[in-house]
């Protein structure tokens, strides 16, 4: 089993985020968090996955 590389940690960070993403927009969508709440909630998780 070889190490795993920078590049593998980087696109499941990707990955964490994008589903991150989209969890918090289908949210928004069934009215469980407001707009506002959603677009502060997307910006945290950029910020925790920079």
């Amino acid at each position: 089993m070889r190490p795993r590389s920078c590049e593998d940690y980087k696109v499941a960070i990707r990955n964490i985020r994008r589903d991150s993403n989209e969890m918090l927009k289908e949210l928004q969508k069934e009215g469980d968090i407001s707009e506002d709440d959603s677009f502060k909630a997307q910006k945290q998780v950029q910020e925790a996955t920079e």
